[in-house]
């Protein structure tokens, strides 16, 4: 977790709803995801952005752009859901999801993806998405029409990338049973633990130091997001008066933490690796 610094205490000053895992999203919480998502899907759809570019007659590079951008939007809204906030907010699970997914990023960004587990999904997807894209043919034996091929390619996109984060998911109890054998387990921040020790903090003053390494206790009202840093004791809010128990913000999520540019430029960096990746599996497929 980062120290406290001026940084720190102006993102405590922020909405709660980025922090209370029980509160609707925000609209910059919803974009965050969506974006972030956008730049997973530009890497783990780098296999099939190689087949779009060897025939792009059949699959429509605008088909596939689409798709991409209709899933991402799709589970950056699923994602930005209290239920699913709730649910990743234990450290453990949060950190299988987050080595599960860094796995199949880094695995589809390989020039060598298309040969293993992304040719054998696109194969799987082609197979049972004709349930999808059959009815859409009116059972007519000619060429398909443009039209015809762009909504294929589209529905076959959607269909192959749930299957992939299918996929990524069987990964998350083997990540967890790692952590549980031979991994100490994370600090729980809902605990009121230190961020830098894990120390317990319910009984410190926000706005003074760990006991045990020195470290500022930080906290915000639930409701509000008003700061409650103050080095002195307060039992309720001054700004809502609310009674629940402040939260540290720095135990957000690190969609939720990181400045606009820094996502953007993790995003754009994402969307040119995985042309590049692209145009080299495009090579390795003629």
């Amino acid at each position: 977790m980062p120290p406290a610094t001026s940084e720190t205490r102006n993102i405590a000053m922020e909405s709660s709803r980025w922090r209370d895992p029980a509160s609707p999203p925000t609209g910059e919480m919803q974009i965050r995801r969506i974006v972030l998502w956008i730049g997973i899907c530009s890497v783990s759809a780098a296999p099939s952005l190689g087949l779009t570019l060897q025939d792009p007659g059949e699959f429509p590079l605008a088909a596939l752009i689409l798709g991409i951008l209709t899933f991402a939007s799709i589970a950056g809204l699923l994602t930005s859901l209290p239920a699913v906030r709730r649910l990743t907010a234990h450290q453990r699970l949060r950190r299988s999801v987050v080595v599960a997914y860094v796995i199949r990023t880094i695995f589809a960004a390989l020039p060598v993806a298309p040969v293993f587990l992304d040719m054998w999904v696109g194969l799987i997807a082609l197979g049972t998405g004709s349930i999808l894209t059959d009815p859409l043919g009116h059972g007519h034996s000619e060429a398909p029409s443009n039209l015809m091929k762009f909504i294929n390619t589209y529905l076959m996109v959607l269909w192959q990338g749930v299957l992939l984060n299918v996929l990524v998911w069987l990964l998350v109890p083997l990540a967890w049973m790692f952590q549980r054998l031979f991994m100490r387990a994370p600090i729980d921040g809902s605990s009121g633990a230190c961020p830098n020790c894990g120390y317990d903090l319910r009984s410190t003053i926000p706005g003074c130091p760990c006991p045990e390494c020195g470290e500022i206790r930080l906290a915000v009202c639930v409701d509000c997001g008003e700061d409650l840093s103050t080095g002195t004791p307060l039992t309720t809010c001054p700004s809502c008066g609310s009674v629940r128990p402040p939260v540290d913000p720095r135990w957000r999520s690190w969609v939720d933490r990181i400045s606009r540019a820094r996502l953007a430029l993790v995003v754009v960096c994402c969307m040119l690796w995985g042309a590049l990746m692209a145009i080299t599996n495009t090579g390795l497929l003629t």
